[in-house]
C-alpha cells in the first residue's frame, strides 16, 4: 500500500479516471447500477473507489506521522474542504428535518459528491507538475467536447439527458432543426461554461508562449474551443471571454517579458484574434452551421411530411394534446418567452429578484435544498415573468436563497481572498517580467465566477467544479 501511496504515475491515472468519468458518465447509461436508494453511475462508482484510496493515503500519512507536515501550506484547500463539508452536513440536516421536494435528494447528493471530489483532487495534486497535468487534461477534454458539439449542431443528435433531445416529429412541430449544442451536458449553457474555463487555460498558455509553434498550437486550440459557441449563443460567454482577452492583452503590454516589439506583436495578435472571432467568424460559423443542418434535415422532413400527410402546426397540436413531456414543455416555454419579448436579461433579472425575495422571506437563513425551484413553481408573481423557468440560473442567488447568508458570505470570502492574492501576485509578475501562477489563477477564477451564472442549476453541475478544485491547488501549491 505504501508503494501505491508514493506512485506518481498511479496518481495521474486516478486523476484522469476521476475527470473523464465525471465528464462522460452520461454517455454510458448502460453501466448504471440501480441500488434503489441511489443509482451508481460510472462517475459515482469511480469517485467512491478513488475516495477510498485517498482516505487510505491520509491514514498512511497519519500512521507514518506525516499528517501534520502534509497539511503544511494547505490553508486554502482546508478552507474549501471545510466549506464543502459543512455545506454537505447542512444539506443532510435539511433533508432529515426540513420540508424538501424530491429534487432535494439529488442536490444534497451532488453537494456530498463535490466534497469527495475536492478531497480527491487535493490529495492527488501534490505539486505543480500534477496541476499542469490536470490543466492539459482539462483542455483536451474541452477540445473533444467542442468537436462533438460541432457534429451535434449539424446532425442534431443529442444524448437522452440533453434538453434538446427531440424526435424528428418534435423538430418538425416546432419548425426548428438547428439547436444549440450540449454534448454530455444538459443544455448549451453548461457546455459554454466549461469551454470558457478551458479557454482561460489556453489564453494563459498564449501569454507564456515563446515559440511560433506554441502560438500556432494555442490559436488552433482556441479556434476549436470557440467553434460551437456562436451557435450556443450565450451572451454571458461572449462577455466573459472578452473580459479574459482584455486582461491578457493588458498583461502582455505591461509585462516586461521579451522585447517591446514581441510584446506589441503578441498583444496585437490577441486583439486581432478576438476581433475576428466576435465579428466575421461568428457570423460565418452560424451561416455554415445553418446551411449544413438544413441540408442534413431537409430530405428527412420532406419524406416525413409526405408519408404522414400532415403539416407542422397539426403535429404541434398533437404533441401539446398528448402532453409529450418536460422536454417539449421546456422548449415551448422558451419559445413563448421569445415571442413575448422576454430575452435572457429580462428572465435573469426576475430570477434574481425572486431569489432575493425568497431569501428575505426566510430571514436570510435559506429555504433549503432545491427550495428555489419549489417556491418558483407556479409562483403568481415571478413565474409569468420567467415564463415558468424555475431554476435560478445564478449560483450566487442559488446559494443565498437556499442555504442562507452565512454560506453565501463564506463562499465569497474564499473567492475574494483568492482573487486578491492572485491580483497581487500578477502585479509582482508584471514587475518581474515573468508570467506565472498569479495570472493563471486570476484568469481561471474570473472564468469560474462568470461560469457560475451561466447554467440553470450550478450546484448540481459537478463537472464545472473540477476546474475550481484544480485552481485552488494551483493557487496554493508552491513551485
Amino acid at each position: 500500500m505504501t508503494a501505491l501511496y508514493t506512485n506518481r504515475r498511479l496518481g495521474r491515472v486516478l486523476t484522469a479516471v476521476l475527470s473523464l468519468s465525471c465528464l462522460f458518465s452520461n454517455t454510458l447509461p448502460f453501466l448504471n447500477i440501480d441500488l434503489q436508494v441511489i443509482i451508481l453511475t460510472p462517475m459515482r462508482t469511480c469517485l467512491l473507489l478513488i475516495s477510498l484510496y485517498c482516505l487510505a493515503v491520509w491514514l498512511i500519512r497519519l500512521f507514518r506521522r506525516e499528517f501534520r507536515s502534509s497539511l503544511a501550506g494547505c490553508r486554502m484547500r482546508l478552507a474549501v474542504l471545510g466549506f464543502m463539508g459543512l455545506w454537505s452536513l447542512c444539506g443532510v440536516l435539511w433533508l432529515v428535518f426540513g420540508d424538501c421536494i424530491a429534487l432535494a435528494n439529488t442536490e444534497v447528493i451532488g453537494i456530498i459528491t463535490l466534497f469527495l471530489y475536492a478531497l480527491c483532487f487535493f490529495t492527488l495534486t501534490r505539486d505543480q507538475s500534477d496541476v499542469r497535468f490536470c490543466l492539459r487534461l482539462l483542455v483536451l477534454c474541452g477540445v473533444v467536447l467542442a468537436l462533438m458539439a460541432d457534429v451535434e449542431v449539424v446532425i442534431g443528435s443529442f444524448i437522452e439527458g440533453s434538453a434538446y433531445h427531440y424526435s424528428l416529429e418534435e423538430r418538425i412541430a416546432l419548425e426548428q432543426t438547428l439547436f444549440p449544442p450540449s454534448t454530455v451536458f444538459t443544455n448549451t449553457n453548461d457546455l459554454s461554461a466549461f469551454l470558457l474555463i478551458c479557454l482561460a487555460v489556453v489564453i494563459y498558455r498564449f501569454i507564456t508562449a515563446k515559440t511560433k509553434k506554441e502560438y500556432i498550437l494555442c490559436s488552433v486550440t482556441a479556434l476549436i474551443l470557440l467553434s460551437p459557441t456562436p451557435v450556443a449563443n450565450s451572451t454571458i460567454f461572449f462577455m466573459a471571454f472578452g473580459l479574459l482577452v482584455v486582461i491578457a492583452f493588458l498583461f502582455i503590454l505591461c509585462c516586461r517579458n521579451g522585447t517591446k516589439k514581441q510584446r506589441i506583436s503578441k498583444s496585437v495578435g490577441l486583439a486581432a484574434f478576438e476581433g475576428l472571432y466576435m465579428f466575421p467568424l461568428c457570423g460565418a460559423i452560424k451561416f455554415l452551421a445553418n446551411k449544413l443542418n438544413t441540408a442534413y434535415f431537409s430530405g428527412k422532413i420532406e419524406e416525413f411530411l409526405a408519408t404522414h400527410q400532415t403539416d407542422s402546426s397539426a403535429i404541434l397540436d398533437q404533441l401539446i394534446n398528448k402532453n409529450t413531456g418536460a422536454m417539449t414543455d421546456t422548449l415551448l416555454n422558451q419559445l413563448s418567452a421569445n415571442q413575448a419579448g422576454y430575452g435572457t436579461i429580462h428572465i435573469r433579472w426576475w430570477l434574481i429578484r425572486a431569489g432575493l425575495d425568497f431569501s428575505s422571506q426566510h430571514l436570510f437563513l435559506g429555504c433549503g435544498p432545491a427550495g428555489f425551484r419549489k417556491l418558483m413553481d407556479g409562483n403568481a408573481v415571478y413565474a409569468p415573468q420567467t415564463r415558468n423557468i424555475v431554476d435560478p440560473h445564478n449560483f450566487y442567488i442559488e446559494l443565498l436563497a437556499q442555504y442562507g447568508i452565512f454560506f453565501f458570505l463564506a463562499y465569497l470570502g474564499i473567492l475574494f481572498s483568492m482573487l486578491a492574492v492572485s491580483v497581487k501576485r500578477m502585479l509582482a509578475e508584471i514587475k518581474a517580467g515573468a508570467p506565472g501562477k498569479g495570472v493563471l489563477v486570476l484568469l481561471l477564477l474570473i472564468a469560474f465566477s462568470c461560469a457560475a451564472i451561466m447554467p440553470s442549476g450550478f450546484i448540481r453541475f459537478t463537472p464545472i467544479w473540477l476546474p475550481f478544485f484544480i485552481t485552488v491547488s494551483a493557487f496554493e501549491i508552491k513551485d
